[in-house]
């Protein structure tokens, strides 16, 4: 593609549902960035019950322009993104979580590099937020976010926490008659990847544009996340295997299970909250679960 002008207008948009503890600590360093043309802060609320509103209406004084919008209609990030874009006046968008913290310079790499692609895709990294037995819990967590993230098969995605795309481009691959499912919503970024990689659009990656990612505390809550992250891929297999998203052979997955299940039953007797085994093992649990409810076969 033809490289564009830095853009004239940016809106950051944050789709949340009870944001509290965190989200103040995330709009505290989103009002701390330099950008070198205007911007706004959009704020889609997707049916909190707690007083997240009123702590980011709190901060409304530290940040160019905010703007908070009524998306109580329709649960999911998917419609809560779409709402607030609507509400949006940026030429680039720019997606974030509430419970992150987003680096000095994030903002800034993110529209520049945005100038040479259709969307891009920003660095995480989980050492300043999480204990040594979170990140044990998902070894994984700690190359991840290095570069793009990659469906099985090699499609390429953005983090859903850190990520921009061009109005234009987001208009023309937005389907909002073919959003994801709540069981499969954790999946969202994927889908984005896989809907540019259907109309031909290029994705790139800005290094400098970091996240600090907060992960979930090693348990069940992590466990259930993990599930639901790989649940929701036999939904994008089945969506987007004519573009090259696969699966797991069955020697795969056999070599999978053979690998873990011991080392799974070892740490749940040893009541090892953390060990890495028990993570993928709910994967593996995932995965069954999404080829049932999809009617396919995703080991």
């Amino acid at each position: 593609m033809t490289e564009r002008a830095f853009p004239g207008f940016v809106s950051v948009v944050m789709a949340v549902r009870n944001g509290l503890p965190w989200i103040e600590d995330q709009i505290k360093s989103i009002a701390a960035q330099e950008l070198s043309c205007p911007w706004e802060l959009v704020v889609s609320d997707n049916g909190s019950t707690d007083r997240t509103i009123e702590a980011v209406q709190s901060l409304a004084a530290s940040l160019p322009r905010l703007v908070v919008v009524n998306a109580h209609e329709k649960p999911g990030k998917q419609f809560a993104q779409r709402r607030g874009v609507l509400a949006s006046r940026g030429d680039l968008l720019v997606f974030v979580d509430h419970d992150d913290i987003c680096a000095p310079g994030w903002l800034a790499s993110l529209a520049d590099t945005s100038r040479s692609f259709d969307a891009v895709g920003g660095a995480r990294e989980v050492r300043l937020l999480n204990d040594q037995s979170a990140i044990d819990a998902r070894p994984w967590s700690d190359v991840m976010g290095k570069d793009l993230l990659r469906t099985p098969g090699g499609v390429p995605y953005p983090m859903g926490c850190n990520w921009a795309i061009w109005r234009d481009v987001w208009h023309e691959m937005d389907d909002p008659t073919n959003d994801l499912p709540i069981w499969a919503m954790s999946s969202e970024d994927a889908e984005a990847g896989c809907r540019l990689a259907r109309h031909g659009r290029t994705l790139g990656f800005a290094p400098q544009a970091m996240v600090h990612y907060r992960l979930r505390p090693p348990g069940r809550a992590t466990r259930r996340q993990l599930r639901s992250y790989d649940c929701a891929l036999a939904l994008i297999y089945k969506r987007h295997r004519d573009i090259g998203v696969r699966r797991n052979t069955l020697g795969e997955a056999a070599k999978i299970y053979l690998r873990l299940t011991p080392r799974a039953c070892k740490a749940w007797f040893e009541h090892d909250e953390s060990h890495w085994a028990r993570a993928e093992l709910a994967q593996a649990v995932g995965r069954i679960e999404g080829s049932i409810r999809c009617k396919i076969f995703y080991p």
